[in-house]
């Protein structure tokens, strides 16, 4: 069996559903997963490689695509067509060229080590498609284009065929050369005066990276939301509403409290929001267990903030506050996640579509069951105390949606009897009985919180 080398997370099951696949190569066979490689050719960008296979008659450069329908395509046209039954043809970028790409790349760094060696072992670009893919693709080149039901096959086809030109012992030194590359490496935006200085977070649906302007020199933040082209069409449309809302929200809004949106870019299907680079971090790991002081005074800074918000933009509701949207930095609270935010006068988003596990807790029941209420103000005040619940709790609550019953927050941690009544009212499940302003929400914390 091949040795698996994971550098990254997969974008998806099939990544590894594919890496799984190449494991069962045979030794002395090196699989490197999930690979971010600086680019040869510009210092400021980095190639991002789905797979690198290391056997001794060839090294493999692996491009995965999870497209679902007939691929229809041409080695020159830089967009191809995935056509799905029932479903208007989606576009997708040419493979072929940007995977060849990779394999030079690997080719070069891995020449730069042994250039008599990489002179006589072939390097092979392969594009790998879910089992049986229909293609109707004009590919005149040696960059493979294939089913993962042929990807051993050819693999070993190829090893009966070409002369074994590296030695086993030599197989470690290629992954020791590019894993210690893919250390140094980032992932690229594809925005040439954009550069990833850190990698935030890493998930299948969404990326953050701290980045660099390197013609201002200004830092931003940077979200990534990948498209996907198996998503149904409305699925998508959704996710990029998603981000168009967060920057309207915020767009008008100058408040030092807020993080605001400074634009929403697209490019190649993936959604780019990008915002002011802020110092700071998440209340969940600002408030030390048993400090009630500090927890009131982080949520009533919070309070004081959508107070203003409210009054500076009538009819906007947050609706999606949790731990992750109260930052702290030295200037104070900052609020940011308006990507579900209710819009006067912008009514056309399905707040149950984009809803994500995660947020359950916090959410306000007049969010999930028609006819408890339409949010407003009040909705806010319930995502607050939620987050009150969790950091004088140390768990978040249960989610409406469970259908099991609240647990109250005295029988889980030792508050006075007048804060545990204060997060009882703001998370009432009925609207009226929350207090009614944010306003009414600061003033009642001003008890607890230390002055």
């Amino acid at each position: 069996m091949a040795e698996i080398i994971v550098s990254g997370e997969p974008a998806n099951a099939f990544e590894k559903t594919v890496a799984r696949t190449l494991g069962h190569l045979p030794d002395p066979c090196k699989v490197l997963t999930n690979l971010v490689l600086p680019s040869t050719q510009s210092r400021f960008t980095n190639i991002e490689i789905d797979a690198v296979v290391l056997t001794p008659h060839a090294v493999y450069v692996i491009e995965v695509k999870y497209w679902q329908g007939e691929v229809e395509g041409h080695i020159n046209r830089k967009h191809w067509l995935v056509h799905r039954e029932g479903l208007s043809p989606h576009q997708v970028e040419n493979p072929l060229q940007r995977t060849e790409v990779k394999a030079k790349t690997v080719n070069t760094i891995l020449s730069r080590w042994h250039p008599g060696l990489m002179g006589r072992l072939p390097t092979r670009a392969m594009v790998v498609l879910p089992p049986h893919t229909p293609t109707r693709v004009d590919n005149p080149t040696e960059i493979v284009l294939l089913g993962i039901e042929d990807l051993l096959p050819r693999i070993q086809a190829d090893a009966d065929r070409l002369a074994h030109e590296a030695r086993p012992e030599q197989l470690p030194q290629m992954v020791a050369l590019l894993a210690g590359e893919a250390q140094a490496g980032l992932p690229a935006l594809p925005f040439s005066n954009l550069k990833v200085d850190k990698v935030l977070s890493q998930h299948a649906r969404r990326q953050a990276f701290a980045v660099t302007n390197t013609l201002t020199g200004r830092k931003l933040f940077v979200r990534r939301v990948p498209g996907d082209v198996n998503l149904a069409p409305r699925a998508a449309d959704l996710a990029r509403a998603r981000a168009i809302r967060e920057a309207r929200a915020t767009i008008d809004l100058r408040h030092p409290g807020v993080i605001p949106v400074l634009d929403v870019l697209e490019e190649q299907g993936d959604i780019y929001i990008l915002a002011p680079w802020i110092e700071g971090r998440p209340v969940l790991d600002c408030v030390p267990p048993g400090d009630a002081t500090a927890a009131c005074r982080h949520v009533r800074d919070a309070a004081r903030v959508l107070a203003e918000v409210h009054r500076m933009q009538h009819g906007l509701v947050h609706r999606s506050l949790t731990p992750d949207c109260l930052l702290v930095t030295e200037q104070g609270i900052r609020i940011t996640g308006f990507g579900l935010a209710r819009v006067a006068g912008d009514p056309t988003i399905v707040f149950a579509d984009l809803i994500e596990d995660e947020a359950l807790p916090y959410l306000a029941p007049e969010l999930l069951q028609p006819g408890v209420g339409e949010p407003d103000p009040r909705t806010d005040i319930h995502g607050l105390g939620a987050i009150l619940y969790h950091l004088l709790s140390g768990r978040a609550p249960v989610p409406f949606v469970s259908r099991e019953p609240p647990v109250p927050i005295a029988s889980l941690v030792a508050i006075p009897e007048g804060l545990a009544a204060l997060v009882a009212e703001a998370t009432h499940p009925i609207p009226g009985r929350r207090h009614a302003t944010m306003d009414a929400l600061a003033e009642a914390l001003g008890p607890y919180a230390g002055g």
